[in-house]
């Protein structure tokens, strides 16, 4: 959680000036995905499992890079998953795995070649947990 040096300075410069310092400062790239508080608190806000994942642990965001159509994740036919669930919505994927995505069939099937795009995945209760942070700010 930050707070941008620029408030003039889109969620991509910011990114990008993050990815740039971490390849100078150690040497390796790692692609950064940013959201902002409010972006947050509508990623809380759309949650489509309430009411069924009940354990934080086992309920993941796929933090997208960009929008997808959703067009690879049409190739997945759900019913073979259940119990396990997820649902696109704007540019996050919302993950259910009740008994955990350490052996989640689901997880394995959600490839960023089958996603369309790059992902960062982050559990319930830290996605909570950065909106805190982010409201603190």
């Amino acid at each position: 959680v930050f707070t941008a040096a620029s408030e003039d300075a889109s969620a991509e410069q910011v990114a990008q000036g993050i990815e740039a310092a971490i390849e100078e400062r150690f040497g390796f790239g790692s692609l950064i995905t940013i959201r902002t508080r409010d972006e947050l608190a509508a990623v809380i806000e759309a949650d489509p499992f309430k009411g069924i994942a009940d354990r934080e642990k086992a309920y993941h965001v796929f933090f997208l890079g960009e929008a997808v159509s959703g067009e690879g994740l049409a190739e997945i036919d759900a019913e073979r998953f259940m119990p396990e669930q997820f649902a696109l919505r704007g540019r996050e994927l919302y993950v259910w795995t009740p008994d955990g995505i350490g052996t989640s069939a689901l997880a394995r099937a959600l490839t960023e070649k089958r996603i369309g795009t790059r992902a960062t995945a982050r559990n319930w209760r830290t996605v909570k947990t950065l909106l805190e942070m982010a409201d603190a700010e």
